[in-house]
C-alpha cells in the first residue's frame, strides 16, 4: 500500500533502485526532516480528535510503538551501542 500511495505522488526510482522526487509532494515524502512534520501533524491531529471525543484514555495505545521505536533510536543513537 505504501509502495503505490509513493509512485502516486511522484516517487520513481533510478537504475540502481534509489528513489528521486519528480514534483513537490515526492520531495516532501522522501524527505525524513519534512516527513517527521507530517507524522507530528497527523499524530497531533488523532489526539486532538481524541481528546474532543473523550476517547483521550485509548488513543494513546496505538501510539506507543511509535514512542517505543522513537526510545529504541535514542538509546541505539546515545548510548553508545
Amino acid at each position: 500500500m505504501m509502495g503505490h500511495f509513493r509512485t502516486l505522488v511522484g516517487v520513481r526510482f533510478d537504475t540502481y533502485s534509489n528513489p528521486y522526487a519528480t514534483g513537490q509532494l515526492s520531495e516532501m515524502i522522501l524527505c525524513p526532516f519534512c516527513l517527521s512534520v507530517w507524522i507530528g501533524i497527523g499524530i497531533t491531529l488523532y489526539i486532538g480528535l481524541a481528546v474532543y471525543f473523550g476517547l483521550a484514555n485509548i488513543a494513546i495505545y496505538p501510539l506507543l510503538p511509535f514512542g517505543l521505536s522513537g526510545l529504541a533510536v535514542f538509546l541505539f543513537r546515545y548510548a553508545g551501542t
